[in-house]
């Protein structure tokens, strides 16, 4: 029993510290004027996120198509992104701030054939997930399963598929990372969670009836302390994004709609992301304007006491 409550208590602090880090990393990039490539930021409707660096890949998407794979994720410092287009079979791409601009795109090498999809990074930002279709033991195509990079001095490392205690089952499309390393996905339409305890991943357990109900529910994305979870839930003429708060006593509440101001009518609204910074939910929408939306999180506090 001790030992379960220090475990716990040392995990309070270091969580606690990579927050602390990172605040003090973004307010440093803030100042330069370099976040979220130098966009206006949204209020509290959502809004394209359209900065210049994505600019001559969308004159090559018809308005009709989703032109994104995966929404953007930046690095807790705001100075790397990484995203998934569409079309053109290109992989992850990622942009660096340096030299007082943002890079052009990048194709990332994982050390894999079959590229990668739907990166996220790990909260201290030193892990990156994503999915591939690579076998894991030869080069041949293979269903989706999830692979991580590790950052090393020289930059990331080669690829390894993460155990098949997770992989064996049937993957697609986003997920997400807690700070505890906890990792939760969706598959055949409803949403699991598997711990990561001693370095490994135990067996994942489906969510209770609040978050998988009889429609299909997908693209998980957690907070880095678990108190909420974010996800994109089929309805009659639409995906909407919904979010679901956990109690004291760490049960899931009932599952809210993010509303009209961020859920777009008859529309998909899928793949939710919040910024390092907690500032942002980055999204997919696939209206009369598909791309890739953003908008403030003030909605969170508000449906949390609502």
């Amino acid at each position: 029993m001790f030992r379960q409550v220090l475990i716990i208590i040392l995990s309070v602090i270091v969580i606690g510290d990579i927050l602390i880090a990172q605040e003090s990393l973004v307010r440093e990039i803030e100042k330069s004027g370099s976040a979220y490539m130098n966009l206006l930021p949204p209020d509290d409707e959502a809004k394209l996120f359209e900065p210049d660096i994505f600019k001559e890949y969308l004159k090559t998407v018809p308005d009709n198509v989703l032109p994104f794979h995966s929404p953007i994720i930046f690095t807790p410092d705001l100075r790397e992104a990484y995203w998934t287009p569409m079309i053109g079979g290109a992989g992850i791409l990622f942009s660096k701030f340096a030299d007082e601009k943002w890079t052009e795109p990048q194709k990332l090498e994982p050390g894999i054939k079959h590229g990668g999809l739907d990166p996220i990074l790990s909260v201290d930002g030193n892990k990156l997930f994503f999915l591939s279709r690579q076998h894991p033991e030869s080069e041949i195509r293979s269903r989706e399963r999830i692979w991580f990079v590790e950052r090393e001095k020289r930059g990331w490392s080669e690829a390894k598929p993460l155990d098949e205690i997770i992989n064996n089952f049937s993957l697609h499309w986003t997920f997400s990372v807690a700070a505890n390393g906890n990792l939760y996905f969706g598959s055949e339409g409803e949403i699991y969670c598997s711990e990561y305890l001693n370095n490994q991943y135990r067996k994942p357990r489906k969510l209770e009836q609040v978050i998988n109900n009889d429609m299909n529910n997908s693209c998980p994305f957690i907070a880095p302390d678990e108190s909420y979870l974010i996800f994109t839930r089929a309805l009659e003429s639409s995906d909407d994004l919904f979010i679901s708060f956990k109690d004291e006593s760490g049960n899931w509440g009932k599952a809210i709609n993010l509303g009209e101001k961020i859920n777009s009518e008859e529309a998909h609204d899928i793949a939710p992301r919040i910024s390092p910074d907690g500032k942002y939910l980055f999204f997919l929408s696939k209206t009369t304007k598909a791309g890739m939306h953003w908008v403030n999180t003030d909605f969170i506090k508000k449906l949390r006491y609502k």
